[in-house]
């Protein structure tokens, strides 16, 4: 986020993060929004996490995929999910380097 606010000018205007499973959350910060028009990023190390994936698709009915872009491990999950392989970025698990993902994280 901090990363946005630095590079985008009104972020939190142009830019709706959903961090959680909260339908509240979900109403309160999509109503007025036009979908067709908007992006969506899925960050989700397994692409598997039901929480994630039901709070996507509590957004968004599963309408939107040409405009939905993924950030996981599992590249071939969002794939099998039907995000495009050009919106499907990669994390990748160096743990041997000393570097691991590992935390539960969730954005859209």
């Amino acid at each position: 986020m901090l990363l946005g606010e630095a590079l985008i000018s009104n972020f939190h205007g142009k830019v709706v993060m959903i961090t959680g499973s909260d339908p509240e959350e979900f109403s309160e910060k999509t109503s007025n929004l036009n979908l067709e028009k908007c992006i969506f990023l899925v960050a989700s190390k397994s692409f598997s996490t039901v929480e994630t994936i039901n709070s996507f698709e509590a957004v968004t009915n599963k309408n939107f995929l040409k405009s939905t872009y993924a950030i996981t491990s599992n590249v071939d999950g969002a794939l099998e999910y039907g995000i495009p392989k050009r919106t499907s970025f990669p994390l990748i698990d160096q743990q041997e380097e000393g570097f691991r993902v590992g935390h539960q994280y969730q954005y859209f």
